[in-house]
């Protein structure tokens, strides 16, 4: 046991913990549990191991059991030492009595002696000996309940075919799949498992589980005492308490096992204990990074729908993307959305404290008000073929090809990519609207990929993709400021369904816009240009 015990602690058997390493020796559990629940048995241990092994770190540890008032537990592993010393340094900073004018700060060192003991009571929902969970989830998770999936701790993808996993650490195992899923979609940055998982069968290839958990303390400081503000360096300390288990688990289950879709380049990427810096300043600093988002009724702040101190969350609450919650936060005219009756409401979106904005982020835009409209090199918009389809070489603005239609665009550019066929028509429309028709006539920065290369896409203005029939134009009518603009059809106006809609029942948008078709307009304005980009300001009384 001793020479097992030697080989641990030099980095052959990097487990977790003192505890966690008995057991996985076969210590009688009566033995361990008298141990675990005797702190001066557990401290003596931990000292005797270090002695052993460590004698030239002696003093060090030492110094840590003296200044370990909150009887954090030791971790053995090289760099689980240092983050052990570390987090015991931040929080002696502390304050122990109501000495800090932050009410949070004045709380939370009592919460964490509390609650210390909660971060190893695990549930683990695998062997020790492999990684294989006993319960595994389908992605994206969509209505799924899954087993702890709230929780802090470790979870793991498995590729359904070669049996192939990668694993990680969250604070909240669901909040961070989220944030591979946003990367599966090609909206943050991919690692090494998502580019691996995109190559071999797409997402549906892999399964999801958590399978080291145990409470999320984070969450359960906020959910307790929202109402008590932290300084900077309180929240750091708190988050640094919330991940300091699974940031150990990980980095002992990378050593142990060398998941392969978690190694780069022949290499295991170096855990990071703490995802902050940290300065004992900060304990004195307020705290921007911890906000109140809140979902309201109306304007007036009189009917709370729902409440989070995360993006994340309040999106979880309402059943929308993360994204929209960043877009529309603080936007005066609010958000549609559907209630459980089916019935379109408004709501709105605000962190607490702040002001109601009327400008509209850059995100919040269409792509055709963000960037400019092409200019062709040898010949103008309106000279293309009405309804074809023309990819343009990004660096000559010279045409690669012509096509009948989005499909037929996509399938000659990117031979190879076939995953999208499979899905259903609604979502292959998607699919190729998102690529291709949200960006006709623009100049995205930086084009857009292909297989065959980087392209812009155009058409003839007024004709829709494949149609000869010149669409409809209308004009945009804003009514409380008179600018008015013409589109060739509804899907250049805005949203489409939106535009159809007010403009067929001849009504005006939450946000005063009224549609007008094109010829029943130039009727009443004979001087109006029907050309896209073509604009005119109209007096007040005109409107009305």
């Amino acid at each position: 046991m001793l020479l097992l015990l030697f080989l641990f602690l030099q980095g052959q058997f990097e487990l977790v913990s003192v505890s966690q390493f008995l057991i996985y020796l076969g210590v009688d559990y009566v033995i361990y549990h008298n141990i675990s629940n005797n702190s001066i048995l557990k401290d003596i241990l931990f000292v005797c191991l270090f002695n052993l092994i460590f004698n030239s770190r002696i003093n060090t540890l030492i110094n840590m059991h003296t200044q370990n008032q909150i009887r954090l537990p030791l971790f053995l592993t090289s760099k689980g030492v240092k983050a052990s010393h570390d987090l015991i340094s931040m929080i002696n900073l502390l304050p122990d009595k109501n000495s800090s004018s932050f009410r949070g700060d004045n709380l939370l060192y009592m919460f964490l002696i509390n609650n210390c003991e909660k971060l190893f009571r695990f549930n683990m929902e695998l062997s020790l000996k492999t990684i294989k969970p006993n319960k595994m989830y389908n992605i994206p998770l969509k209505y799924q309940k899954v087993l702890d999936g709230d929780c802090s701790g470790i979870y793991c993808f498995v590729h359904k075919e070669t049996g192939n996993f990668g694993i990680g650490s969250a604070i909240s195992c669901r909040d961070r799949l989220y944030d591979h899923m946003n990367s599966f979609y090609g909206h943050r940055l991919k690692s090494r498992l998502h580019e691996w998982v995109l190559a071999n069968g797409g997402i549906s290839s892999v399964k999801w589980a958590p399978i080291i958990t145990y409470d999320n303390i984070v969450q359960e400081w906020y959910n307790q005492n929202y109402a008590f503000s932290l300084s900077k360096g309180g929240a750091k300390i708190l988050q640094g308490f919330g991940q300091y288990v699974s940031r150990i688990l990980e980095q002992s289950l990378y050593i142990n096992y060398k998941p392969y879709l978690n190694i780069n380049n022949d290499k295991l990427k170096d855990i990071i204990f703490f995802n902050f810096s940290w300065d004992a300043s900060e304990m004195l600093q307020d705290l921007d990074e911890t906000h109140i988002y809140q979902a309201w009724l109306d304007k007036e702040d009189k009917t709370l729908l729902a409440e989070a101190n995360s993006f994340n969350s309040l999106a979880d609450l309402l059943g929308i993307s993360i994204g929209t919650v960043r877009n529309n936060m603080n936007w005066s005219k609010g958000l549609e959305v559907t209630d459980d009756k089916g019935k379109t409401i408004a709501i709105y979106l605000k962190e607490k404290g702040e002001s109601w904005r009327i400008e509209q982020l850059n995100s919040q835009l269409k792509p055709k008000d963000k960037y400019p409209l092409i200019e062709l090199k040898s010949k103008s918009l309106y000279d293309l073929i009405p309804g074809k389809i023309y990819a343009i070489y990004i660096e000559t603005l010279e045409i690669k090809g012509i096509y009948d239609n989005q499909r037929e665009l996509w399938n000659n550019l990117n031979p190879n990519d076939s995953e999208w066929k499979n899905y259903p028509l609604s979502k292959q429309r998607n699919f190729l609207d998102n690529r291709i028709g949200r960006y006709f006539n623009l100049i995205k920065p930086g084009g857009i990929s292909t297989e065959l290369g980087v392209f812009y896409f155009c058409k003839h203005p007024d004709y829709l993709p494949g149609k000869t029939i010149k669409a409809s134009g209308l004009f945009a009518v804003d009514t409380l400021t008179g600018l008015t603009r013409y589109y060739a059809n509804n899907s250049q106006a805005g949203d489409r369904g939106t535009v159809r809609r007010n403009r067929n029942n001849n009504t005006i948008t939450k946000n005063g816009i009224k549609y007008i078709n094109e010829d029943v307009f130039i009727k009443h304005f004979p001087a109006a240009e029907a050309k896209v980009g073509a604009e005119l300001k109209l007096n007040r009384g005109t409107v009305h």
